[in-house]
């Protein structure tokens, strides 16, 4: 079983709101999920575990250059989905709006190779 204490509840997006989650109801649910949570870390860990801090960082960002037209494109199709529900999308319109402006820059056209590092890649987003 997994040990839930207060790091990883908060790792779990429950963050301010764990307060009014306990920790034991926090652990019924992950161990309802049949050690999802476990199984998902070691998924995790074998993708990423060999990566530090700044070659993740490099891969997300290219990652995210790469998707960033398709997935703008996605959540605005989502936010559409979510007004006929009677609903104001707040965050997936933002989150929209961030992708497309990220895609804007052309990142993901200006990326012929790898880059060196995620602080190039950084750069490509702020060279216009």
């Amino acid at each position: 079983m997994v040990e839930v204490n207060q790091m990883n509840v908060g790792f779990l997006g429950f963050g301010e709101a764990a307060s009014s989650i306990t920790k034991a109801r926090v652990g019924e649910v992950i161990s309802s999920a049949g050690g999802l949570f476990a199984g998902v870390a070691v998924i995790l860990e074998h993708s990423y575990g060999e990566m530090n801090i700044s070659d993740l960082a490099k891969y997300l960002l290219v990652r995210h250059a790469m998707h960033a037209e398709r997935r703008a494109h996605e959540l605005d199709e989502a936010a559409d989905t979510i007004s006929e529900g009677g609903l104001e999308p707040f965050a997936t319109r933002g989150g929209a709006m961030r992708l497309a402006w990220s895609a804007g820059h052309g990142v993901s056209s200006k990326i012929a190779q790898l880059p060196e590092s995620y602080t190039e890649v950084l750069d490509m987003f702020l060279d216009d």
